[in-house]
């Protein structure tokens, strides 16, 4: 009986159904080894016998391929042909029902069995041709369950963690798929009862289960491709089940002793790190070590509620790129430990591997599949330490990707931190108060981090009783001064006065809240300065995503060389951590003056070597891309003097004191429908962030893709030998563009078709300097 099939190097190998089971099975004994506390925790904390449960998941992994004996499925592995008109996971259920499942935990090891290669919905194999009978191995099928599950179950030594009951069957029904959809699953497509109790259960047991199948199933490959055997039919293969069981072995203390070694630790960090509070709300200001206090709290947490992961969820692709190279290098977690995942981060793991990896023929040729290994590993949240984006936390617990469930069950023993809570609209902080909420209901330990701390989101973790600690020290410290103009006109003396700081040695950030201003700006006083090649560097959303990532480490890189002149948009505010001595900006509502403030003396101190810093601020006529009302309060708001971060909050609550955040239950509802099967992933979200039926956050205008004619050809020719996806020369711009040029001529916009994906080529002027130039466009429909 056979269970898998690889194509290698114009050679067929087979791995047989007892071999996969088998090396399966050693990954569990692997987890069970090294995570018996974290599965005793877990069921405790949802009052189920830890023995039961290790049994379930015992014959969960055993008997997940049972279906696959049959003569349907056996001949399509020998010819090479898909089986979806006989899914094996469908016609094991007859099989299965006849299994002594624990009675507080069945149906959900079958359900999880159901879902394991096509995650449950409540269209389920409705669309496909299932109308028609298997023909079943009887005797291979009774001799496995009968004689071969306590076969493993001994030579495995599965003994030392729970004890097996006999289990003998002599027949089974043979239903249709029709009637297995009609008399079982169709039972358990309407209401759940205790909702968060089998949200947790299933996705738990169903993580342990595709971390065996999947991993066995990868080992395997890379089996055959790093051995070449002669033989090609081949059983286990499994030697090092530990490789895909990671571990961070970091202690609360080892890791304070690793972080605080040269300094004493700041007292809101002590007490955050000593915290056994679960759900914690933290407001320190900017540069004053909030990722390090966290960390202290999340290893505390680890060791106490015995949790095996950590998560970090943060508001932008760029913020996710800066804290996941800021694990791996600052605080020296290794590479191997730490995953990231946003949309775009198969291209920030390519740039980040490249850099600081030798590269060689060999290792380009493999490292297309260890790049979607690791993207895989990131969206599963497979690693000790996960770094991604709020959209797909949120999206992992109601359906919102393919795998939504896998990583959900992941989440259930992970401590998750929240950081820059304030930064989101407030359509989205309505989503997260759900979230937050189905998270405390999970009993999953998580940390929200505000530099602001409006009242009204204070407000609301009141109400939920959050453990709230902040940074009386750094609040009360003067951080930097602002200089008030209301010159809205004539920008000379802002042109003039970066000019002499430049020349005074100084790091200047100037930071406009559009980006045909900032570009505007930076042409401008590239003009006027005359050095051959001034350090002054432009950055803002309409780069293609290479750039994007490449401009990042430039900005590092220059802005340690003075004088420098970064010239910049709000992606900044948030995403690198770096500093200036003097800043000029728009103005723009008072948390992100805040958060732009941070970018300014991130020792928190009003004074330092002698150098008082200065934040400029200047009005806009134009408020966009902002509130009318909020620009115009921020503004009357703000005077000239010295600011501390507990004055900003001042503003932060002057500005927003008719803001309240409405008890909006739509997330909660997709959470509620989608416990087990609900809806299919497609038609909650698009790709991996944007969201269809529920959006995570809410835009004033649809986006679309493009690629620049500048770079299209160079795109095209590395998409077609291999070498990359198109989403490395992506960018996006207003969906309006393309509307208002559909009925003209063709000479803006070319669609071209590469197999089943539409790429969409601009002839905007671009380039690495300046970005997308939408000067074209402008002078064509008059939208200035």
């Amino acid at each position: 009986m056979l269970a898998k099939r690889i194509e290698y190097n114009n050679k067929i190998y087979f791995q047989s159904f007892s071999g996969h089971i088998e090396d399966g099975l050693k990954i569990l004994r692997g987890y069970c080894e090294t995570k018996r506390n974290i599965i005793t925790e877990f069921c405790n904390r949802w009052e189920i016998s830890a023995e039961l449960f290790l049994t379930d998941i015992f014959l969960t992994v055993t008997l997940h391929d049972i279906g696959k004996l049959t003569n349907e499925f056996q001949q399509n592995i020998l010819l090479g042909k898909k089986t979806s008109r006989h899914p094996h996971s469908l016609f094991g259920i007859p099989i299965l029902l006849q299994i002594p499942f624990s009675e507080r935990l069945a149906p959900i090891p079958i359900l999880c069995i159901l879902g394991h290669h096509s995650q449950l919905h409540k269209s389920i194999y409705n669309g496909y041709n299932i109308d028609n009978r298997v023909t079943y191995r009887d005797t291979e099928i009774l001799e496995f369950i009968n004689q071969g599950i306590s076969g493993l179950y001994k030579e495995l030594n599965f003994e030392k963690f729970f004890n097996l009951p006999v289990i003998s069957i002599a027949s089974f029904d043979r239903w249709s798929g029709i009637q297995i959809r009609e008399k079982f699953i169709e039972k358990y497509l309407r209401n759940v009862e205790e909702r968060y109790k089998t949200k947790a259960i299933y996705t738990y047991i169903l993580s342990i289960l595709q971390l065996c199948d999947d991993y066995s199933s990868a080992n395997f490959r890379l089996f055959i491709e790093k051995n070449r055997p002669e033989k090609e039919s081949l059983d286990s293969v499994l030697n090092n089940p530990s490789d895909y069981v990671l571990d961070l072995s970091v202690t609360s203390a080892e890791f304070q002793r690793r972080v605080f070694v040269n300094f004493k630790p700041h007292p809101f960090q002590e007490n955050l790190g000593k915290s056994k509070n679960k759900f914690c709300f933290l407001f320190a200001p900017c540069g004053r070590g909030k990722t390090e206090a966290a960390l202290s709290w999340a290893f505390t947490q680890k060791e106490k509620s015995n949790r095996e992961k950590i998560i970090f969820a943060l508001p932008t692709q760029v913020t996710c790129n800066s804290m996941f190279e800021r694990l791996i290098n600052k605080y020296r977690f290794g590479r191997e430990n730490i995953g990231l995942f946003h949309g775009k981060s198969f291209i920030s793991l390519k740039y980040f591997d490249d850099e600081n990896n030798d590269k060689n023929e060999e290792s380009e040729l493999k490292g297309y599949d260890a790049l979607k290994d690791e993207v895989f590993k990131g969206n599963v949240f497979f690693k000790p330490v996960t770094v991604t984006t709020i959209d797909h936390l949120a999206y992992s617990f109601v359906h919102g990707f393919s795998q939504a469930d896998f990583a959900c069950g992941n989440l259930q023993n992970s401590i998750i931190i929240f950081d820059e809570v304030h930064y989101y609209e407030l359509h989205t902080l309505n989503i997260l108060l759900r979230l937050f909420q189905i998270l405390r209901k999970l009993h999953i330990p998580h940390l929200l981090m505000t530099g602001t701390a409006p009242d009204f989101l204070l407000k609301e973790m009141t109400k939920l009783n959050y453990h709230y600690i902040e940074d009386k020290e750094g609040l009360s410290f003067q951080q930097f001064r602002i200089i008030k103009s209301n010159d809205t006109e004539d920008m000379d003396n802002v042109y003039q006065s970066v000019m002499a700081d430049y020349k005074h040695g100084k790091t200047i950030f100037v930071i406009l809240n559009q980006v045909k201003w900032a570009q505007t700006f930076y042409s401008k006083l590239r003009e006027m300065l005359s050095e051959e090649n001034p350090n002054v560097l432009l950055y803002h959303s309409k780069f293609i995503y290479r750039d994007r990532v490449n401009k990042e480490k430039e900005i590092y890189r220059r802005t340690n060389s003075k004088p420098c002149i970064l010239i910049t948009t709000q992606v900044i505010e948030i995403s690198l951590d770096i500093s200036c001595d003097v800043m000029y900006t728009n103005i723009a509502p008072p948390d992100a003056i805040g958060q732009r403030g941070g970018r300014l003396n991130r020792s928190g101190r009003t004074y330092r070597n002698g150098i008082e810093y200065e934040l400029k601020l200047f009005s806009v006529k134009k408020c966009l891309p902002y509130p009318e009302d909020i620009i115009e309060k921020s503004f009357n708001q703000f005077s000239d003097g010295i600011y501390s971060y507990r004055k900003i909050k001042k503003i932060c609550d002057a500005v927003y004191n008719n803001i309240e955040l409405k008890n909006d239950k739509r997330y909660f509802d997709f959470f509620k429908e989608n416990i087990l099967f609900g809806n299919h992933h497609k038609d909650v979200a698009y790709g991996d962030d944007e969201g269809k039926s529920l959006k995570i956050r809410e835009s004033d205008f649809q986006e679309i893709d493009i690629v620049p004619s500048r770079v299209f050809e160079e795109a095209q020719e590395n998409y077609l030998i291999g070498k990359t996806r198109w989403e490395e020369y992506e960018m996006k711009i207003p969906y309006y563009h393309f509307r208002n040029n559909i009925n003209g001529s063709n000479d803006i916009f070319q669609m071209h078709t590469f197999g089943n994906r539409n790429i969409l080529e601009c002839n905007y002027d671009y380039s690495y300097e300046f970005g997308i130039d939408y000067t074209k466009f402008f002078q064509r429909f008059c939208i200035l």
